[in-house]
């Protein structure tokens, strides 16, 4: 049942970026920081000896959690098309706004963030873009940009970055990342970094240190910054030694390679990746990863040049886990699902 459970979850959270990327400058210099991971050498990160609250409502009223967004007062939840939003004590406090066509509603919560006190929650089958006070009152819409779809986006420079999405097909490798105004126009693509797959999706995206940008893919081992004015260059090179993936080859079918070998024990047991949840602050970095069937969190201090934590999650009897997320505040946010609740752990890392 854990791996059925492991299939099913990678496959809802990494087929939409099911890419190969081709860009940014991938050549390794000195100012590339190389992080040696071993899973084999993690220690146990037991959830049940640590504090714990029940969501209110708990499975009867969210499902898959999609993601999630951890602030020291509030947790916000994307499930079912819906967003909710919870105190840190589990307690609910509102829905999101509605479903629907009017103004104010969407058919479908796809994705949000936040840029200071301002939720943007984006609609991407209805096609625009909302934004909702701290409190939850809607504040203004915006038309999606029709000629170059964005998947998801994140403030950058005043300004926002977004991850493109091309359906059906375009004359050479598509751009991958594309910078919107505030209005949401699109303004320009991000140069140098395009796709060379038929997915029409790019990888992953996250803020990074001094206004820059984390842009990686899950399969692979970089991570690269995007800043105004360095544009693209490699971060992070992740190494998991003899337990890494197989080097990405020119192939479109490269990713959905990968996770088709998921299916088989043998190999899982072999292999560790899947990078996921990246965040970084002046002094840390810090993301998810998996490793036969389980899920590690990995913390590294980059002033030091040295790993400081290293733990596959373990949960109680009953539970499973459904979601990590990492707030900006050195802690991990693990949420535990049950027949019957769902409970989210805090622990410092």
């Amino acid at each position: 049942m854990k791996k059925i459970y492991c299939i099913l979850f990678l496959a809802f959270s990494v087929f939409p970026f099911l890419t190969l990327l081709s860009s940014c400058n991938s050549s390794t210099d000195s100012s590339v920081m190389v992080l040696d991971v071993d899973p084999a050498a993690a220690d146990e990160l037991d959830l049940s000896g640590h504090a714990s609250v029940e969501l209110q409502g708990g499975a009867g009223k969210i499902g898959y959690i999609q993601n999630a967004v951890v602030t020291d007062d509030e947790v916000f939840i994307r499930s079912g098309g819906f967003l909710h939003e919870y105190g840190a004590d589990g307690s609910y406090r509102r829905q999101i706004g509605n479903k629907g066509r009017a103004l104010g509603e969407y058919i479908e919560c796809s994705f949000f963030t936040f840029r200071n006190d301002t939720l943007f929650l984006y609609d991407f089958n209805g096609g625009k873009i909302m934004a909702y006070g701290r409190s939850g009152n809607f504040l203004s819409s915006y038309q999606a940009p029709s000629s170059v779809r964005l998947d998801s986006f994140l403030p950058f420079d005043g300004q926002w970055i977004g991850r493109c999405v091309f359906l059906g097909t375009y004359n050479g490798n598509p751009p991958a990342l594309g910078l919107y105004d505030n209005g949401f126009n699109f303004v320009s693509h991000l140069e140098g970094v395009t796709l060379s797959s038929s997915y029409g999706v790019a990888g992953n995206i996250a803020e990074g240190r001094t206004g820059s940008v984390l842009f990686w893919h899950c399969f692979h081992d970089r991570i690269f910054r995007i800043s105004r004015d360095a544009g693209c260059s490699p971060a992070y090179e992740i190494s998991f030694g003899k337990y890494s993936f197989p080097s990405p080859e020119p192939s479109e079918d490269y990713d959905y390679g990968i996770l088709m070998s998921f299916r088989d024990e043998d190999w899982c047991a072999s292999h560790a990746g899947c990078v996921e949840n990246v965040v970084e602050d002046d002094r840390y970095l810090s993301f998810t990863y998996r490793f036969n069937g389980d899920v590690f969190i990995f913390r590294y201090d980059t002033l030091k040049d040295m790993p400081v934590v290293n733990s596959r999650i373990s949960v109680p009897g009953g539970y499973r886990l459904s979601r990590v997320v990492l707030p900006e505040n050195g802690k991990a946010c693990c949420f535990m699902e049950s027949e019957d609740c769902i409970r989210m752990v805090t622990v410092k890392l």
